[in-house]
């Protein structure tokens, strides 16, 4: 456990416990990070590829083109066990955060659903 305040333009408030997490900013805060979330890919399964870096965690997979449509279930499906599994970690996940890419798309906007809120295709 480890100790922080906050210091805004020479203000700074009391001293405060910080029961978990890691200073933002630090060195051991990426490294401390993808060894706690490197169980991830083996949890997602043979069907995903994935890339963390601090914190920031990219679920790739892929389909053929024409089964884009069909395939938004399984993929709804991958994010329910990420949530789930971030979860019992003590993480969260932030929707208005995720973005959901599809490489090679140019058909009509597509969306998921993720904890609730729909997430629109970005296209490249």
């Amino acid at each position: 456990m480890c100790e922080g305040f906050v210091d805004i333009e020479n203000s700074y408030s009391n001293l405060a416990s910080i029961p978990f997490g890691c200073v933002q900013g630090s060195v051991l805060g990426p490294i401390l990070f993808n060894i706690y979330t490197s169980q991830l890919p083996q949890i997602l399964g043979k069907d995903t590829f994935t890339v963390s870096y601090a914190d920031d965690t990219y679920v790739c997979v892929s389909c053929p083109l024409n089964q884009i449509t069909e395939f938004l279930k399984k993929l709804e499906d991958v994010a329910i066990i990420h949530v789930e599994w971030l979860r019992g970690l003590g993480m969260v996940i932030n929707p208005v955060k995720t973005d959901f890419i599809i490489f090679g798309y140019q058909g009509r906007p597509l969306y998921f659903d993720m904890l609730g809120s729909k997430i629109k295709t970005q296209t490249l």
